[in-house]
């Protein structure tokens, strides 16, 4: 399974559980990209996943600039 069918199977259910349980205020799924190269992060953009945790401000700031670069393109 790639990381665009995980994460909507992750999405998936997160709905089913607030339906479930009846929550109505919004839930975001934040994806950790601490070790991951910037092609699984490239692609998790890709599946509209925004939101990402990184351990350092020092890494994301190294990290981030390259890969948005790379999906503007």
């Amino acid at each position: 399974m790639n990381i665009a069918e995980n994460l909507k199977e992750i999405n998936n259910k997160i709905s089913d559980v607030k339906t479930q349980f009846n929550i109505n205020h919004n839930v975001k799924l934040m994806a950790v990209s601490k070790f991951h190269p910037d092609e699984a992060v490239l692609e998790a953009l890709k599946a509209n996943q925004f939101l990402f945790g990184e351990n350092r401000v020092q890494e994301a700031c190294g990290k981030f600039p390259e890969i948005l670069q790379q999906w503007e393109n």
